[in-house]
């Protein structure tokens, strides 16, 4: 009798989860529902065929952002297949994911939408891409910009001026606990104002790309690609990425979005760079203000 090939049962992995517990330490987790006896035959017995499966762990911050939907992207595309595992984050920002043996190395990506409430600010917060390396227990802006520019966390860390002890993969600012040093509260709440500045910064290009004429889609991934060229830029050069000047910072990012409009406006006559531009003064001083 032929073997049958083992199979995902998406609808027990929850069990699996319980069975091994959340902890993302260990690469390979031999699930005890991955023992399937397949294909007995005869006295003999059968064949064992083992599906091997691994936990993943972490939060999604903002701030900490409620309902995200979490998932292990296996082909890197940052689009949930059918047969990438996903959650919903809890009220704190958690997740939990059982993925399958051989993907250990894929990112984890969350995207937003108008269930997702950044609990920082009490606000939906939808439209939003962000994604981590496998080894993060964080996934945040800072990550997302590791992944979409190919940066070190060192390199994010002095572009975007944060200093200190951190492992921007692992801390979580609005998780310290209650046995928190004064330092460590002084460099969660300049992580968090960091964050929530690059944040204002992909608010608001993305809202100027859709008004003129983008995609929701498209206006977010030109904004993120022009934020993280322009911290790739500055890295490299060893400065600062000042997300409070108009005519520095935010210009670099501002004419980055403007040519995603333009090369867009060649093939779509829906598009419109006069509308860009027309926002885009308004909307530097805008974020400019804000941060």
């Amino acid at each position: 009798m032929s073997k049958k090939p083992p199979t995902r049962n998406s609808a027990l992995r929850p069990q699996a989860t319980q069975l091994l517990g959340t902890s993302s330490l260990s690469p390979r987790v031999l699930s005890p529902l991955g023992l399937l006896l397949l294909g007995a035959c005869g006295s003999s017995g059968g064949d064992r065929e083992v599906l091997m499966e691994f936990l993943r762990d972490g939060s999604i911050v903002k701030g900490p952002l409620e309902n995200a939907l979490a998932f292990i992207d296996y082909d890197g595309d940052r689009v949930r297949d059918v047969d990438e595992p996903f959650v919903r984050t809890d009220a704190y920002g958690k997740y939990s994911l059982t993925g399958l043996a051989g993907n250990e190395d894929a990112a984890i990506v969350a995207l937003t939408d108008g269930s997702t409430v950044d609990a920082s600010s009490g606000t939906v917060l939808s439209g939003v891409v962000l994604s981590a390396p496998a080894t993060a227990k964080v996934v945040s802006i800072a990550s997302t910009l590791m992944v979409e520019g190919g940066l070190t966390e060192q390199e994010v860390q002095e572009a975007l001026g944060l200093d200190g002890d951190v492992d921007l993969l692992t801390f979580n600012p609005y998780d310290l606990g209650e046995g928190a040093t004064e330092a460590e509260k002084a460099l969660a709440a300049k992580v968090e104002v960091t964050s929530q500045s690059v944040g204002v910064v992909l608010t608001a290009m993305t809202a100027a790309a859709k008004g003129a004429g983008l995609s929701a889609e498209e206006a977010f991934n030109a904004s993120l690609k022009a934020v993280a060229e322009v911290v790739v830029e500055t890295a490299r050069n060893k400065g600062t990425v000042n997300l409070a000047d108009k005519d520095g910072s935010l210009a670099q990012v501002s004419q980055k979005v403007k040519a995603s409009v333009e090369a867009k406006a060649a093939s779509d006559a829906g598009v419109s760079v006069a509308s860009f531009e027309a926002l885009d003064a308004t909307v530097r001083q805008a974020v400019s203000n804000v941060n």
